[in-house]
């Protein structure tokens, strides 16, 4: 699996290279090299959130589980799968997988899965937005907080190191 992902990484890699190929070549250099890991990152939430929409679809719309059954299943398999994932590749260099590790990275989406569902019934009502919108906007809050707790807390990746 982590052969397949890697050469998976590497031709999103390429094709990332081969897009930013009309920039001057210090920015093209410098922004591939910073934001590697956070392209690695967003890519990979990529396939989780597809993973935990698609067992959601598939055990409430198909099945016919209760919704919270379907929510939860979908959450823990589409997390699990971004912890197999971003421990062996995003953040490799960091801790390496520790015992209890994959404990708090799933704990940082259930407690943030909460945050987000309050915040949501929250501003229900009360923003003068479309829902759609303040998911979108909450989406992105919500990744951001994810990627840095997971690197300075979960993998500890240190400040030195070369990619952001």
């Amino acid at each position: 699996m982590r052969k397949f992902v890697k050469t998976v990484m590497g031709g999103i890699d390429r094709f990332f290279r081969w897009i930013c190929g009309i920039f001057p070549q210090k920015l093209r250099t410098g922004f591939i090299e910073r934001f590697h890991r956070l392209w690695t990152y967003g890519f990979f939430g990529c396939i989780n959130t597809a993973i935990d929409y698609g067992l959601y679809a598939l055990l409430y719309y198909v099945i016919g589980a209760p919704v919270a059954l379907a929510q939860a299943v979908g959450l823990i398999a589409g997390s699990s799968n971004g912890y197999l994932l971003n421990s062996t590749i995003t953040f490799e260099e960091g801790r390496g997988r520790t015992k209890g590790q994959y404990f708090q990275y799933v704990g940082v989406d259930i407690v943030l899965a909460l945050f987000t569902g309050a915040a949501m019934q929250w501003a229900e009502g009360r923003v003068p937005l479309p829902m759609i919108l303040v998911k979108v906007c909450m989406t992105g809050f919500i990744t951001i907080v994810h990627y840095i707790v997971y690197k300075k807390i979960v993998f500890r990746i240190r400040k030195d190191e070369r990619h952001e």
